[in-house]
């Protein structure tokens, strides 16, 4: 979805931004904690996103029928950027364009989709999808109604029927839950038993809603599913300048996506699973090179404002560069995200994860039951980190960055399969989290050390080696106070006792 085609077409006709960019954030958190109840897949996640942003587009030109003015508005104006994340071979151009229009159609009133002849020209598949995308983001609308942007969705549980947990403001909170809970019916008449609405009283982040009975190869679909939808709803923004956070976003996504494929291998297909890694590969290389700069940029901005005067304008000056490099780095990226290649890793994912149609690569092993895998993958990745203890020096920064990478591994194994494991759950993540972060501190000193080498003439560049060097003196004792408190989480009492549940 290219945003500015978005931005443009709101900006034209008057739209109220400010709620309906909440409303698609509500949809979308909404989207990814009901995945099992829905089940659409997450390569329509852009054509909810858009539907959201532009459900109020014609309330400016007739506000008592703006849903159809609006409807009119998409249909007629059209948009650009659904055609090249997942155009099928049945589907048109103009039927991602017209699910956008039709799901602003159905955000209120009472829906009637035979009445609508824009619904009744797509393919049969598209019309139920626009049915479930439309109940969604009817729920979401209905969560801000009185346009204060208050209320939050702040977790999502449970399979068939969700249970939505909201906070926000106490004066309207309960009045935007029942307004929810009424433009629930179209959930009601195409997905099944609608989400009930409560008051949360902590944020809970995303999980993958995996049960121990589940089959190893139905949790594998829920997991990547989850982590699929992320790296989806990240795409809008990639290209920006202003905000690095959906870069980040993905970033964290596919390293899910990743990880939970090598969490599951033993279910894959050798040779099905190297083609889809090399994939991820690619992309994940694209992304991480602009995401180094962008870490780069943020972190010479914090510099110049410690920094003394004499040092600034070199500071610009290596700002300046590493934003040039940034501007070449995110060209390449936005390439790869709008070819065929990325298009065609998209829909291989669908296939895989999204729906199980991939399960022509999937091994007999995926018949098992999770409950008895749980324990020796968690097992193996725990001794794979212990083997580190002892070996681990300041100027070992290959072995650092090896158990980094361990510790990353057991920790999106501990995310993903958190529902079904122990009460030490938590304390493990800390103590995982504890030492990723310090090593990556660590790393992260290292790389810049590397990049800008001494130079006695360069009094920016001596400065921030002296930063550099003090950060990671400073990294490298946290690492050295969480390391052995990690070690005595990994104690095989303590895996065998978070495996059980």
């Amino acid at each position: 979805m290219h945003r500015a085609s978005l931005i443009a077409l709101r900006a034209r006709h008057h739209d109220d931004t400010s709620h309906s960019d909440h409303v698609a954030r509500l949809a979308t958190t909404i989207f990814l904690g009901t995945l099992p109840a829905h089940k659409v897949s997450p390569l329509y996640l852009p054509a909810l996103q858009a539907g959201a942003l532009l459900h109020n587009v014609g309330f400016h030109e007739d506000p008592e029928n703006h849903h159809l003015r609006g409807r009119d508005i998409v249909a007629n104006e059209g948009l650009r950027g659904f055609t090249p994340l997942n155009l099928k071979p049945h589907e048109l151009p103009t039927d991602h364009t017209h699910m956008v229009a039709c799901i602003v159609a159905f955000h209120r009133k009472q829906v009637v989709p035979e009445a609508e002849p824009l619904w009744m020209a797509l393919p049969p598949d598209l019309q139920e999808t626009t049915l479930r995308l439309a109940a969604i983001v009817r729920i979401a609308d209905g969560l801000d109604s009185d346009m204060e942007q208050t209320t939050r969705v702040i977790a999502v549980k449970g399979r068939r029927k969700p249970v939505v947990g909201v906070a926000g403001n106490r004066a309207t909170l309960h009045h935007d839950i029942a307004r929810a809970e009424k433009k629930a019916d179209l959930w009601q008449s195409y997905i099944g038993p609608p989400p009930q609405i409560i008051v949360a009283r902590r944020r809970n982040p995303w999980r993958p809603p995996v049960r121990r009975k589940d089959s190893v190869g139905e949790s594998a679909c829920i997991v990547l599913r989850g982590y699929l939808t992320q790296v989806t709803a990240a795409i809008p923004g990639i290209g920006s300048i202003l905000s690095v956070k959906p870069r980040h976003d993905m970033r964290i996504a596919l390293r899910r996506i990743r990880a939970g494929l090598r969490l599951y291998r033993f279910i894959w297909e050798e040779t099905a699973y190297n083609e889809l890694s090399r994939e991820l590969v690619w992309f994940g290389g694209l992304l991480g090179n602009v995401r180094d700069l962008d870490i780069t940029i943020l972190w010479l901005d914090k510099m110049m404002t410690a920094c003394p005067d004499d040092v600034r304008e070199g500071l610009l000056r290596l700002r300046e560069n590493a934003a040039r490099r940034r501007r070449e780095k995110l060209r390449r990226l936005l390439a790869g995200l709008r070819s065929a290649r990325f298009s065609a890793l998209l829909i291989r994912l669908d296939d895989w994860v999204a729906r199980g149609t991939g399960a022509v690569h999937i091994l007999p092993a995926a018949e098992r039951v999770l409950g008895d895998e749980v324990r020796k993958v968690l097992a193996r990745r725990a001794r794979g980190i212990l083997r580190y203890v002892g070996t681990v020096k300041e100027s070992s920064s290959e072995r650092q960055h090896a158990l980094r990478r361990e510790c990353r591994r057991l920790r999106y194994a501990v995310d993903a399969w958190y529902r079904v494991l122990g009460r030490e759950r938590n304390d493990v993540l800390r103590a995982l989290v504890n030492v990723q972060d310090a090593l990556g501190d660590v790393h992260d000193a290292d790389v810049r050390l590397s990049v800008w080498r001494e130079s006695e003439r360069d009094v920016a560049v001596k400065w921030l080696r002296k930063r550099c060097q003090l950060e990671r003196m400073k990294a490298w004792k946290a690492f050295k106070n969480t390391w052995p408190e990690l070690q005595k989480k990994l104690d095989e009492r303590v895996i065998e006792s978070l495996a059980e549940g």
